[in-house]
């Protein structure tokens, strides 16, 4: 008979029928329905089916009630006890006591697997087994735990695996030591390691759930609806060029106080790509480096990569970082971005780094689109705080959109070229973001050779500078600085600051500062217009004007227009030298 059971992930139709940990999971639930042995055989709507068939799982979106509104329905073939391509651990004389070892038992088990093409499967009931011995994986497997737990007190790696294509489920490690759950040695196509739970020791920096072998090819990678605790979920280094992880999927896992890194695969080094697409999805981060006694040297990052494709980071929850260097959400050695409904909060870093770091030139075709997250940093001190939120180095097309800022004591939002002669970031869209309070002098900062920049939409709730942090001879607040400083006979051009808004003030404000370094006498500004812009605070102790002009080199500015901006108080069109040729038209 058909059993009601709720899914507590959101899925589509199409997610389930194209995802096979999924589909594994609805078999741990049928075995809770007390629908034995079952195997899977389709997934379909169930919308049109009566109650009644007998080998049959209904599942429903989390929040439906009642088998009324059941969304899909899962069918199980019956299967025969002694079908030979499983093998069944209760059968086999293991002890499962929890102090017992069973070893050796379990291994007989993969080894069987291994010297024989009749099984395929090893699946362990809700019992408790004593490990104290590395378990060798030499063929494909399916490992099915039914809430299965490994004790592992005294060894590093309890899976080691040179097969192509693994799928390890709910099986639940527990140790007092350093440990690896799952180590691949060999190039593989499938890997998928779901539903499983690990609990390791606080203060050691090298527990991994999955960890890969330098030198590896692989085609997909699966990390899906784990729980860990000071565990690094994946870390998967590649030292040998030409080497390629095609897909990585990464999702709906839970992690407390995992160390350095929830999930790191690069390239050669660092700054080299190795992943040809990456899907990080629904996770739920908190505390990086929470139990690390001195973390004041080790870094703390929510994803570390370099992707040769596209990168999806979306429905990400992570809470806090705690480091005395590189904190950061992303660190992206290469690719183009798609970044979404994340929530980022209390991540600590140093001054030099960006909580969204950009670490690689870009390539043709590479974009950035980063929207509707929220970065939270009111619980971060001013000394743990980075440079900025978002860093666009060397960009050619990227979108900052409908994002919030809360408690921000740098820039939200750093564009520059880098170095000298480097490629010019270009075609970057900055808008409809909300900045609800920020104690830094600059809300976003445009430095060095750029072109095609359009910053709109935008509103800033409050803005201070408590500090009284100078910046390029000022203290003073702007939302936009557009600074110069290389030598170089082409600048900053086509920049458009529009329809942006300011709430409250506490110090004197300024829509933009526009300034060349005297070092820079060959550098321009072309065709850069501050528009429709509006100062809303009605207080007025502290001035309010529309550009500030810095320096002596405003006859290398030209094109400039200052048009249709108002303020709900008196405000200045201007200060300091104005260019030659500005325009200045209906401003209030």
């Amino acid at each position: 008979m058909g059993t009601n059971i709720t899914i507590p992930q959101k899925k589509t139709r199409a997610d389930i029928e194209a995802d096979s940990v999924y589909g594994t999971f609805t078999l741990a639930l049928a075995s809770q329905a007390k629908q034995e042995k079952g195997e899977i055989i389709r997934v379909t709507d169930a919308s049109d089916h009566p109650d009644g068939l007998t080998g049959t799982v209904y599942f429903e979106y989390l929040g439906t009630t009642n088998g009324d509104e059941r969304d899909y329905e899962i069918t199980f073939k019956k299967i025969d006890s002694a079908k030979k391509n499983i093998l069944y651990a209760e059968d086999r004389g293991l002890i499962a006591d929890g102090i017992t070892d069973d070893t050796a038992k379990i291994q007989e088990m993969f080894n069987e697997i291994s010297n024989s093409l009749q099984f395929d499967t090893v699946i362990f009931p809700e019992k408790t087994y004593k490990i104290n011995g590395k378990l060798t994986i030499n063929s494909n497997v399916k490992v099915i735990g039914y809430n299965t737990k490994f004790i592992t007190s005294n060894i590093i790696t309890v899976f080691e695996s040179t097969a192509a294509d693994v799928k390890i489920f709910g099986i639940t490690q527990n140790s007092t030591v350093r440990s690896e759950f799952f180590r691949q040695k060999a190039d593989f196509n499938k890997i998928e390691i779901a539903y499983c739970e690990q609990n390791l020791p606080e203060n050691e920096q090298a527990n991994y759930l999955f960890i890969g072998d330098e030198g590896l090819n692989g085609k997909e990678l699966v990390i899906y609806s784990n729980e860990t605790n000071n565990v690094t979920p994946v870390f998967f280094d590649n030292n040998i060029e030409g080497k390629k992880l095609d897909i990585l999927r990464v999702g709906a896992n839970i992690s407390k106080n995992c160390p350095r890194y929830f999930c790191r695969v690069l390239g050669v080094n660092t700054d080299t790509p190795y992943v040809g697409n990456a899907y990080i999805r629904d996770n739920e981060v908190s505390n990086i480096n929470g139990n690390i006694v001195d973390a004041s040297a080790v870094v703390a990052r929510f994803f570390q990569t370099g992707v040769i494709g596209t990168i999806h980071l979306t429905g990400n929850t992570v809470n806090g970082a705690k480091t005395g260097t590189n904190g950061n959400f992303l660190y992206l050695a290469g690719g183009s971005l798609i970044c979404n409904d994340n929530i980022v909060s209390g991540i600590q870093s140093i001054s030099s780094s960006s909580i969204i770091q950009d670490k690689k030139l870009r390539e043709d075709g590479e974009t950035w689109n980063i929207f509707n997250n929220t970065f939270d940093f009111s619980e971060v001190l001013t000394a743990n705080t980075p440079k900025s939120i978002i860093q666009v180095l060397n960009r050619d097309g990227a979108f900052v959109e409908n994002n919030t800022f809360k408690g921000l004591k740098c820039y939200a939002v750093d564009v520059a070229q880098t170095v000298l002669d480097d490629p010019t970031p270009q075609n970057i869209t900055i808008s409809r973001n909300k900045i609800m309070d920020i104690d830094y002098p600059i809300v976003f900062n445009l430095q060095q050779q750029l072109k095609n920049v359009s910053i709109s939409g935008n509103e800033v709730f409050k803005i201070d500078n408590t500090a009284g942090i100078n910046i390029n001879g000022t203290s003073d607040c702007r939302l936009v600085s557009m600074y110069n400083t290389f030598n170089q006979e082409k600048g900053q051009e086509n920049i458009d600051i529009s329809d942006n808004k300011i709430y409250e003030c506490s110090k004197s404000v300024y829509f933009a500062t526009m300034y060349i370094n005297a070092a820079a006498p060959t550098a321009i500004k072309d065709k850069v217009i501050i528009s429709g812009n509006k100062f809303l605070d009605m207080t007025t102790p502290f001035n309010k004007t529309y550009v500030r002009f810095i320096g002596t080199l405003q006859n290398n500015m030209t094109n400039v227009k200052i048009v249709n901006n108002m303020s709900a108080v008196a405000a200045t069109e201007t200060v300091g030298t104005e260019p030659a040729d500005l325009e200045k038209i209906n401003n209030m």
